[in-house]
């Protein structure tokens, strides 16, 4: 299993994005109605929307909560939010470029929709160091000729890419192409990677569904679809040597979400969020056992 280690992707490391923003910036001399959205006229606030909650909302401060509900990051920046249900979205492609000043060696592409993806690295001094296209045709679940010819094509939602070059100081580029559809993502994150153990046989995966289902006295049932997250439960094994690095490493990141990927060849060990508890045994004196149950974010 390996976590990845996020950078922050700000507004100051985003050099360029071909999502626009085009949300109205607030005006205090505007008058508002019930849900309309405008963006934050702040250098704090500038790339957050926020919802009208009256109708003929003037001169009301984007503080007074009840006027205004913050109802997430714009368009261009839902990508970079840590939540990854809430898309970024635009017609045909999305293109990033943002830059790094630590060492980066891994990149999370979470919650997609889109034809194929292409990461390009690129190097002040070295140039280009990396230059690669993925297609998200996913082939899970084609078990025989008749899945092969029969069953609808699926996409990757999920791609995860640990073999960057570890270069610091770099410009990223993500493409996330799909001409004549619309392209979305729920979360980038790029980071550095660091083995935790082998993940074993045995592992669960699930999902924690928050949808509302209601029966009412006639037996009808009401279904509000809403946001999920992963979780699951994994077993390490991990030289002994690893011991107090896999405990210093969880216990940093403790309160920050993180990528973890325990099987490269199944998506669903993919998670990106926090563990609700791990306990390391020292099992003998060359190894010990990690036990590491995971949440993911919605």
């Amino acid at each position: 299993m390996k976590i990845i280690r996020p950078i922050a992707i700000t507004a100051a490391s985003l050099v360029s994005s071909d999502v626009p923003e085009d949300e109205a910036v607030y005006s205090a001399g505007t008058t508002y109605a019930q849900g309309d959205l405008v963006r934050g006229n702040t250098s704090d606030t500038e790339h957050t929307v926020y919802e009208s909650q009256a109708d003929a909302n003037t001169g009301n401060a984007l503080t007074d909560t009840s006027k205004w509900l913050l109802a997430g990051a714009t368009n261009r920046f839902r990508m970079f939010d840590a939540i990854v249900q809430a898309q970024t979205t635009n017609p045909d492609e999305i293109e990033v470029t943002f830059s790094t000043t630590s060492r980066v060696d891994s990149i999370a592409l979470l919650n997609l929709s889109a034809g194929s993806v292409q990461v390009v690295v690129d190097d002040p001094s070295d140039g280009v160091v990396y230059d690669e296209t993925y297609e998200l045709v996913s082939t899970d679940g084609i078990v025989d000729w008749y899945s092969y010819f029969f069953e609808p094509i699926e996409r990757r939602s999920d791609l995860v890419l640990t073999d960057l070059p570890p270069y610091a100081g770099t410009e990223i580029t993500v493409t996330l192409s799909s001409p004549g559809n619309t392209v979305a993502i729920g979360e980038l994150v790029a980071g550095l990677s660091r083995e935790l153990g082998d993940a074993s046989y045995g592992a669960s995966v699930g999902i924690l569904d928050f949808s509302l289902k209601e029966r009412d006295t006639f037996g009808n049932v009401r279904v509000v679809e809403r946001a999920y997250s992963k979780r699951a439960n994994f077993t390490l094994y991990m030289d002994a040597g690893m011991t107090d690095d896999v405990v210093r490493i969880l216990s940093r990141y403790r309160a920050t979400p993180a990528v973890y990927v325990a099987a490269g060849n199944y998506d669903s060990t993919t998670i990106y969020g926090y563990f609700r508890d791990f306990s390391v045994e020292i099992a003998g004196p060359n190894h010990s056992v990690c036990s590491l149950e995971l949440e993911g974010l919605t």
